[in-house]
């Protein structure tokens, strides 16, 4: 069926893909755009609703035959964050610091970051050289093995919850409808009609159909179609530290610091609060179901596992 500025399009899911769907179909004229969600936007289980995220233009290689489809999409995503209105104002461009500390974790890096190409990179393995990216005092300790490259600029970090609803209300007011909340926006089922899907159905009873039904459910796709064990729904612990306003200022204006292998840190946000990441290995939920193999489910759960808890320090050792 071909899709026209009038078909009727469904987007199940209002989190990062979501919105960012309806917000780049309105804006290219689509006049018949509904997205459902069972949480208000922004989704208190979206990734996106959170106060930073690293961005990265992607671009540590001039060896452009060389470089990953996922590149690509972070340099066109970096160009919207820096030249795009609407995003602009959520992007701080304070620097990225990429790094690992073992010679498996080097390797890994070294598929990503490719300095030889990259002019705009500064290569940085001694403890000196990493506590120098802070002011005296901040950054402590001897970086075992740390070994790492500095982006200076074009890369930082972004408000990720500020610009998520922001691109919420441009789709709205482009014309996108947003239908949230349990159980009017709860998709319980798709609808399948000839081997296609033809939309959805909400836990209140009522039926979606459309031309074209697009799933942007994250870690909860999996409920409506079979992956075939492609999709593993992780999860990874953080924690929220509020500063004292001196704390603060010794803290600004950081570049996020950004070790493969154990986690991240941000500079405080706008409410003094730091974010620290622990980011490996990860936390699944496995299953087992009776029609079919063990897969990971996601579940909603304020708390920071044991396991995560006594890693806290590693960021700095």
């Amino acid at each position: 069926m071909a899709i026209t500025k009038t078909s009727s399009i469904l987007i199940i899911g209002a989190g990062t893909w979501g919105t960012s769907t309806a917000l780049h179909l309105t804006r290219r004229g689509y006049t018949n755009v509904t997205v459902l969600d069972p949480y208000p936007v922004p989704s208190s289980i979206s990734a996106g609703n959170d106060t930073n995220k690293v961005i990265s233009s992607g671009q540590y290689s001039n060896r452009k035959d060389e470089i990953e489809v996922n590149e690509i999409l972070g340099d066109q995503a970096f160009e919207g964050w820096t030249k795009d209105p609407l995003f602009q104002p959520y992007y701080h461009d304070s620097g990225l610091l990429m790094s690992a500390c073992t010679q498996n974790g080097l390797d890994r890096l070294g598929v990503r970051v490719r300095p030889e190409d990259c002019s705009s990179l500064a290569k940085i393995s001694t403890p000196e050289e990493f506590q120098k990216l802070a002011p005296p005092g901040v950054l402590q300790g001897e970086f075992p093995g740390w070994k790492g490259y500095f982006a200076k600029t074009g890369a930082g970090w972004a408000q990720a919850r500020d610009a998520l609803v922001a691109a919420a209300r441009e789709a709205q007011r482009l014309g996108a409808k947003f239908v949230t909340g349990n159980p009017q926006g709860k998709v319980i089922t798709l609808i399948f009609e000839n081997n296609d899907v033809r939309g959805a159905v909400t836990a209140d009873g009522k039926i979606w159909h459309a031309e074209q039904t697009i799933l942007c459910a994250g870690a909860n796709a999996g409920q409506f179609l079979d992956f075939k064990q492609q999709l593993r729904p992780t999860a990874w612990t953080l924690v929220h530290i509020k500063l004292t306003p001196e704390e603060r200022a010794l803290y600004k204006d950081m570049p996020v610091i950004f070790n493969i292998e154990k986690g991240f840190f941000f500079e405080p946000d706008s409410s003094g609060e730091i974010k620290i990441c622990d980011e490996h290995p990860g936390y699944v939920n496995m299953v087992e179901f009776e029609d079919g193999p063990v897969r990971s489910i996601p579940f909603e759960k304020t708390q920071v596992p044991k396991q995560s808890e006594l890693r806290k320090d590693l960021l700095v050792r």
